[in-house]
């Protein structure tokens, strides 16, 4: 005979979340994940572009200081002319010395061509914009004849700034390109003070007059005074000058023995005096 059937254990009661907030709670981790997303991308995108304007300014400002110190040193002579022909806004040709000695030996005079050769472009604005490295080329003298040189072939050629390229002006609603170099002369009281075409060094009441080109290439004795400048990129290869990712670096030099009261202002009629 069978015996009476068991009682069945009382069914535990199920807890759970619905799928109405199953769902509602997808939605709200999906939500913080993009924000969190896209915090992380804005961040890391400020964080490149402060990272790429400090290798710009340390890189560019690297490369103003090697091209100042030299010409700084190119006074090493009363009433020389440092700067020599073939110079134009792309290249830099200047003798200089650097010596503790009275009596400078040919050695340790030195001619250099400064130039800048395109190696890319860069969008700007919309439009594609060179951008190049810079190069200085040294040459030793190996002998003189009166206030000439002759020098040593080969020279020794270094890269002393990379993705460089031109500063750019607006006047008129039309953008120029500048040159690297900007060349001035002594202009007495008499003439026009400061050329309104100079963008670089101005200095306000000056005594300086710039240069055309072809003034330069036939008076380069001329040159009291070079303006050098230029925009340097950041290294990195993803930077562009619309990203704030770019430094414009500016400078002047006087052709003087002693600083000039207020640089650029020339007081003498020639370089070196």
């Amino acid at each position: 005979m069978l015996g009476a059937p068991r009682p069945r254990p009382p069914l535990r009661s199920a807890s759970g979340f619905t799928l109405i907030e199953t769902l509602v709670a997808m939605v709200a981790g999906l939500i913080i994940a993009l924000a969190a997303f896209e915090l992380l991308t804005v961040t890391d995108h400020e964080t490149e572009r402060a990272t790429n304007y400090l290798s710009s300014s340390q890189l560019g400002g690297a490369t103003m200081t090697h091209i100042t110190g030299e010409l700084a040193s190119a006074c090493f002579k009363y009433e020389l002319s440092p700067l020599l022909e073939k110079s134009t806004g792309e290249l830099l040709v200047f003798e200089d010395a650097q010596s503790k000695e009275a009596e400078i030996p040919l050695e340790q005079i030195q001619k250099h061509e400064i130039e800048w050769k395109e190696t890319g472009t860069v969008l700007v604005g919309g439009t594609k914009r060179p951008y190049g490295n810079l190069f200085d080329t040294r040459y030793t003298a190996s002998g003189e004849s009166g206030s000439s040189y002759t020098w040593k072939e080969p020279g020794t050629k270094v890269r002393i700034g990379e993705r460089i390229m031109r500063e750019t002006v607006t006047e008129g609603g039309v953008t120029k390109e500048q040159p690297f170099f900007s060349f001035y002369k002594y202009a007495p009281e008499a003439e026009d003070k400061y050329s309104t075409e100079a963008t670089i060094g101005e200095a306000g009441e000056s005594s300086l007059k710039k240069m055309t080109a072809t003034e330069v290439a036939k008076e380069p004795g001329e040159v009291v005074s070079v303006a050098v400048g230029f925009r340097a990129l950041a290294t990195d290869g993803k930077a562009t000058a619309e990203q704030g990712q770019s430094l414009a670096q500016h400078s002047q030099v006087a052709f003087s023995f002693s600083a000039p009261v207020a640089e650029p202002t020339i007081s003498e009629g020639g370089p070196c005096q």
